[in-house]
């Protein structure tokens, strides 16, 4: 049922409980005391005014029982309700006077609800059918009166500014109440319109600040959190209710200070650390005076590419510097080490020169290492990429691992089926470098899981070690720093640069006795065999 519907059934149920009210105190009080203050009525009035009384209640149930059965002809039932009420009240003035009946009022009453059912059309035609009742009920007057002894002059012109009084008030109730519903109804039609679109607005705004990326809160001066859309939510990793539970300003105490509009600070959340741009702005509402609107962008994502360009360029003038060097360095190498393998050859054994030669040549060797990984860092080979069994592959790593990391208990998680794509030679020179650097960080257990993805193979390394400080992560992939004693801070620079070059990613999650490498691998579609 309709909203207009089931405004005039409300109507409808308040009419027929103002007439059932009107009836019993006008018609009730008429059988005690006659209203002109003359003897009470006698039984010949009596019974007509109790049947009037016994028929409206009911026609008042019927009508009732008719509204309940058949709420969609709502319309003609009104319509009914409002020509029996005409009716009824024809009834109760003719047996209380006529066109002299003080009750007359009755029909303008009708003519007022037939103008708030129906508008003007209608109360303006219950009007003139009032109008209509009311002079022949003054003719019958007159009629009955050409039966007695003739009237005086007096007393039918009373009679007839009486009646010309009561029409005059019926037809200008009917046009003033029917203009009155005709401007009620428009402003509830305009209203409902207003609500309508302002429903529909309010729905775009709420589907608007849901939708965006970006994390919008709002909160008053006292620092109470008002609004927060699902993007700020998974942006801090927070609920609304832990959001709202304490001030903002305990999350974020910069924001004790208004003049500061826009920065940039890193938070923690359940996810690792985000780096976050906040920017602040005045919020002008009649609810939150003085309150602030906080928007939030995660800008993690941005900071590393700009950390990997920056990384990527000092990249490329180190390879400028190893071209020109690399052989410059190796030639004496080598006849270093040619040299110092004669010598030992003519040594004495137990020999001091034998122990300094070999000195010399260990030294030799590692600075041959070095500028090898200084090499494959600054120009590496192009990757020859190959789809192996990933397993396999790992299984062959990690016996070799188990037997030189005494004292560390290795796991290794994969799947048989799992398939990887890469170089084998240099993905072999990642997993060691990062199986590696767990050992140095005195870790206990390290656990190397191998998942196999629809676009690519991730290689996660997990141990239990130290730990790497927030201060430090960001520096880790740089060429040749390092927080060890001994070592060339080439090892994860390499890694990096590797993976890089396979197309892929690698992120780091450490906290105290937990520290975790991922490796993303991309694995290229299969291109289905053509038909034989």
């Amino acid at each position: 049922m309709s909203q207009n519907a089931a405004l005039n059934l409300g109507r409808l149920i308040r009419l027929m409980a103002v007439r059932v009210a009107l009836i019993t105190l006008l018609l009730g009080s008429t059988l005690l005391f006659d209203v002109f203050g003359r003897e009470p009525l006698n039984a010949h009035t009596q019974f007509p005014i109790l049947f009037l009384i016994i028929g409206t209640y009911v026609l008042t149930l019927i009508h009732a029982f008719l509204l309940h059965r058949f709420p969609l002809r709502l319309r003609f039932l009104a319509a009914l309700q409002i020509l029996g009420d005409l009716v009824l009240s024809a009834a109760v003035i003719y047996i209380t006077g006529g066109a002299e009946s003080p009750y007359l009022f009755l029909w303008a009453l009708t003519v007022l609800s037939a103008s708030l059912l129906f508008g003007r059309r209608g109360g303006l035609s219950i009007a003139f059918l009032a109008i209509l009742l009311l002079i022949l009920l003054t003719v019958q007057r007159i009629i009955a009166w050409n039966a007695l002894p003739a009237p005086s002059i007096e007393i039918l012109r009373r009679l007839l500014v009486n009646a010309i009084t009561h029409m005059t008030a019926i037809l200008l109730i009917g046009l003033l109440s029917g203009y009155l519903s005709d401007q009620l109804r428009a402003t509830n039609q305009q209203l409902r319109f207003a609500n309508r679109d302002l429903a529909q607005l309010e729905a775009l705004n709420q589907q608007i600040l849901t939708s965006i990326r970006s994390g919008l809160l709002s909160y008053r001066s006292d620092f109470t959190v008002l609004f927060a859309n699902p993007a700020a939510l998974q942006l801090l990793g927070l609920t609304l209710q832990e959001l709202t539970a304490e001030p903002i300003i305990k999350r974020f105490p910069k924001l004790e200070h208004a003049e500061t509009t826009d920065w940039e600070e890193s938070y923690p959340t359940p996810d690792g650390e985000r780096i976050l741009q906040f920017s602040l702005s005045p919020l002008d509402a009649p609810d939150a005076p003085g309150g602030w609107i906080l928007s939030l962008h995660d800008q993690t994502r941005l900071r590393q590419m700009e950390q990997q360009a920056e990384r990527s360029s000092r990249l490329a003038a180190i390879g400028k510097m190893a071209a020109g060097i690399a052989h410059e360095i190796r030639n004496p190498l080598a006849a270093i080490s040619g040299s110092i393998q004669m010598l030992n050859d003519l040594a004495a054994p137990d020999s001091l020169e034998l122990k300094l030669s070999g000195i010399i040549h260990r030294e030799a060797e590692r600075l041959n290492h070095l500028v090898t990984d200084f090499l494959r860092l600054a120009r590496p080979a192009p990757p020859q990429k190959a789809r192996f069994n990933a397993r396999i592959w790992l299984e062959e790593i990690a016996s070799l691992f188990k037997s030189e990391a005494n004292g560390i208990t290795f796991t290794l998680d994969c799947p048989g089926d799992a398939m990887v794509e890469a170089d084998g030679e240099q993905l072999r020179q990642v997993i060691w470098n990062l199986l590696k650097n767990a050992a140095e960080a005195r870790a206990t257990q390290i656990t190397l899981k191998c998942e196999a993805l629809p676009h690519e193979a991730r290689l996660c390394f997990t141990d239990d070690g130290s730990g790497i400080p927030p201060d430090i992560q960001k520096k880790i992939f740089d060429p040749f720093y390092t927080t060890k004693d001994t070592g060339s801070g080439l090892g994860l620079a390499v890694v990096h640069r590797i993976v890089e070059e396979h197309g892929g990613q690698i992120e780091l999650q450490s906290m105290p006795h937990h520290t975790q490498f991922t490796v993303h691998l991309p694995i290229s579609p299969i291109a289905p065999k053509e038909p034989a």
